[in-house]
């Protein structure tokens, strides 16, 4: 069995007139090696998950994971960039299971349901057999794209 554990998050206030950009993602953490380094509150449940599946002789490949303070919505080309390479990797390594943390209201300019575009991109890519489940905030977007494409969505304790 082969999993795939990845990050990206951040909370919009979509009222902000202050976008999202790189220095908000590079101050808080971006990288591919999470769960190597201490947890916080977003890289928490990859550590779980990684312990779990590592556990069960399950092989781990760890993308992204990329965390931002909250802040107004996130510029455009940054959350491409940073989804393309969590798709990527998805595309690369093909996981049986995919669990991503995401905060769950995230927006960025041109996508108002950043978590309905990976998600449904991510489905996309690995077809309908893959088990796709999604960690999110307790007061986060609930959406219809998120529904379609999550096998499971599970708010944060």
């Amino acid at each position: 069995m082969k999993l795939m554990i990845a990050a990206l998050a951040t909370e919009t206030n979509s009222f902000s007139p202050i976008p999202t950009g790189w220095k908000a993602f590079e101050e808080s953490f971006v990288g591919s090696d999470a769960t190597r380094k201490p947890a916080n509150l977003f890289s928490a449940p990859l550590h779980v998950w990684r312990t779990k599946a590592e556990i069960k002789g399950w092989e781990v490949v760890e993308s992204l994971c990329a965390l931002a303070q909250p802040g107004g919505p996130t510029l455009r080309r940054v959350y491409q960039d940073l989804r393309d390479e969590i798709l990527a990797d998805i595309s690369a390594n093909r996981p049986d299971i995919l669990l991503l943390s995401l905060h769950g209201a995230m927006m960025a300019n041109g996508y108002p349901d950043c978590e309905g575009d990976l998600l449904t991109r991510a489905r996309q890519i690995l077809g309908p057999k893959a088990i796709i489940g999604v960690e999110v905030d307790p007061h986060s977007h609930l959406t219809q794209a998120m529904l379609d494409a999550a096998n499971l969505i599970v708010a944060y304790k």
